[in-house]
């Protein structure tokens, strides 16, 4: 399989964990189906593991490394901010996490987005 192909299938890949995890996360968010959320940590941790394994192939297609560091970074803020979500704040402020945890998943997408579209044209 090309790298070419690979980074195809993960951004496809990404954006269906994406879309099971945001929309399993609003459910969560509104109250509803608690019974999911194992459910939505395993759409996140796909992600997160693609947002890695894009940072990977960018550095190997000789991608920025401050950019692939941004990358791998940003995949632990996604993780910490799932995990700690709920002892961040509370009461009418625990929205802030939530919604902190909303846009580091959209942003991650977006990294991947990125880092595959930088590696498609990096290639030699």
């Amino acid at each position: 399989m090309s790298q070419l192909s690979f980074a195809k299938r993960l951004v496809v890949c990404a954006v269906i964990a994406t879309l099971v995890a945001q929309g399993l996360g609003v459910l969560l968010w509104a109250g509803y189906s608690r019974q999911w959320l194992p459910l939505h940590v395993a759409a996140g941790a796909i992600l997160v593991i693609g947002l890695w394994i894009a940072g990977y192939m960018a550095a190997r297609s000789g991608v920025s490394i401050y950019r692939v560091m941004f990358a791998a970074f940003w995949g632990f803020v996604v993780i910490g901010l799932g995990y700690w979500q709920s002892d961040l704040l509370v009461g009418e402020r625990h929205r802030l996490p939530r919604a902190m945890h909303l846009i580091a998943g959209i942003a991650a997408l977006a990294q991947i987005r990125y880092l595959t579209t930088s590696t498609a044209s990096n290639k030699p």
